[in-house]
């Protein structure tokens, strides 16, 4: 075995222990490391006691929040089986968390190590009970399905995930446009329809359910949508996001003309998506966690960033070390 390989398999092993050290334990507190965390595990409790999920903007209960029914449908699920409990609200997002490893090691393998350090330097926000756990577990299957074989079903699988990305959070589609747009843009119509067909079934799917009204929620996202910026979430965001792309960007900028011009629809999707969650993030109660869900498609950049290096070009391990030493950094002011 290569030094170089020894090095790589010790820092991917000494990131995966210094990672569980701070997952497990928290997963079996009796306490939540985010203040909305609480508040879902209770909204999801309710859910499944039969109570709505979205109350009408003036009734007496003041509980509902933006997030889609799925949030709620889903952590609902273990507390049905094991009993309302810290545990049991935590449980999924860390099988979230799981799965999203699990997928790297096929899907990013060369770049493992950057995932952990990612996820390290996102913290509690990739395994917590709000959407962001499972939009980054969608978002790892987005990349699964991308390099499977094409088939007929296919169009069908991409409309599903963006159904359920959608219904996390009603913008979470956009974090799947560019691997998306990677091979699909020139699709006939019939494979547009099918995507658009499934994609809708599988987000008002959850709204058949007598307690949630797909009435009073889109009441609640009009409300979300009349808050304002605010300018130190913006910054810190734009800030969390040069300290995500810089190492890819390193890699990649020696062939940047070749790479746009092979897929020009992907970086124009990816600028897309990058751009809306940016201004998303900068709304009151948002912040950079919005960003999250990037990180299977940076890991999987950066990984084809390395296979492009030579051997011989350490720039890979200096735009980690970089990276972590710039998330660190940041992490101080969040």
């Amino acid at each position: 075995m290569k030094p170089a390989h020894r090095i790589y398999i010790f820092l991917s092993t000494l990131l995966l222990l210094a990672y569980g050290c701070v997952v497990l334990p928290y997963l079996f507190t009796a306490g939540y490391a985010d203040h909305i965390e609480p508040s879902i595990s209770a909204i999801s409790w309710l859910f499944a006691s039969g109570k709505e999920i979205y109350h009408p903007l003036f009734s007496s209960e003041h509980y509902s929040f933006f997030y889609g029914p799925l949030t709620f449908i889903f952590n609902s699920l273990p507390m049905r089986l094991l009993g309302p409990s810290t545990f049991s609200a935590k449980i999924l997002g860390m099988c979230c968390l799981l799965a999203g490893i699990l997928i790297s090691l096929h899907t990013a393998r060369a770049a493992f190590a950057f995932v952990l350090l990612l996820y390290c330097i996102f913290d509690f926000s990739v395994f917590w009970n709000r959407p962001d756990s499972f939009l980054i577990l969608i978002s790892w299957l987005a990349l699964e399905l991308h390099s499977a074989k094409e088939n007929r079903f296919t169009p069908i699988f991409w409309g599903v995930l963006f159904g359920l990305a959608s219904n996390f959070k009603i913008h979470g589609f956009v974090y799947l446009l560019p691997v998306w747009a990677l091979n699909n843009s020139q699709k006939k119509m019939a494979y547009f329809l099918s995507l658009m067909s499934a994609a809708l079934l599988t987000f008002i799917a959850p709204f058949g359910f007598s307690n949630i009204s797909i009435f009073n929620y889109l009441n609640w996202l009009r409300v979300g949508a009349a808050h304002g910026i605010q300018s130190r979430l913006l910054i810190e965001t734009l800030l969390w996001t040069f300290a995500m792309i810089f190492p890819v960007g390193v890699l990649l900028f020696p062939k940047r003309k070749e790479l746009f011009a092979r897929n020009r629809m992907f970086w124009l999707a990816l600028t897309f998506a990058l751009g809306l969650v940016i201004f998303i993030s900068g709304k009151p109660g948002a912040g950079f966690h919005h960003l999250a869900p990037f990180t299977p498609l940076a890991a999987v950049l950066f990984a084809q960033g390395l296979a492009e290096t030579s051997p011989q070009n350490r720039v890979g391990w200096g735009c980690i070390g970089a990276r972590g030493a710039f998330g660190l950094i940041t992490s101080q002011h969040t």
